[in-house]
């Protein structure tokens, strides 16, 4: 990858005379190829960038942007850093353990709310207090599931004390 082959987005979006906004949806549409290089670094062939990439029009906050370059900049890069593939979407699994828990039935956190007859921020917060064992799975929500038997035991205790 020489630098005269790529640009940022931020580039390509001034040499087209857009948003640097409708680049990325461009991109998120498939209709504009690039290259991710490191997490959050993102190469556009400068061979791919022509007006009919772009395909909504303007909106009036994005046509404060400077007129379309005549060239494109080069950009310094290094060939120390390849780039590096995407990184594949997380898919949620069924954990099987957790803080030393063994064979634990884990179960979400609506259901776990319907059992104890609560809100579910309720048992959010006996979770984060360690009332209930508990677990976060690392997807997109960050979503967090609870261990069916402490709720039990601890509902149980609840009623007993009141």
């Amino acid at each position: 990858m020489t630098p005269d082959q790529y640009v940022t987005v931020l580039e390509a979006a001034r040499h087209l005379g857009v948003h640097r906004a409708l680049i990325y949806q461009a991109i998120r549409d498939g209709h504009l190829p690039h290259v991710i290089i490191g997490q959050r670094i993102i190469r556009i062939p400068v061979a791919a960038l022509h007006p009919d990439v772009i395909r909504s029009p303007l909106r009036r906050s994005q046509r404060r942007i400077s007129p379309p370059s005549q060239t494109l900049p080069a950009e310094e890069t290094s060939e120390v850093n390849p780039p590096v593939p995407p990184k594949s979407k997380l898919t949620p699994r069924e954990p099987t353990h957790a803080h030393g828990m063994n064979e634990t039935k884990f179960i979400g956190m609506s259901e776990a709310a319907r059992r104890a007859r609560v809100s579910s921020k309720t048992i959010a917060s006996w979770a984060d207090r360690g009332l209930v064992a508990s677990i976060r799975i690392a997807t997109l929500n960050n979503a967090r599931l609870i261990d069916a038997q402490s709720l039990e035991r601890y509902v149980n205790e609840r009623k007993a004390s009141s």
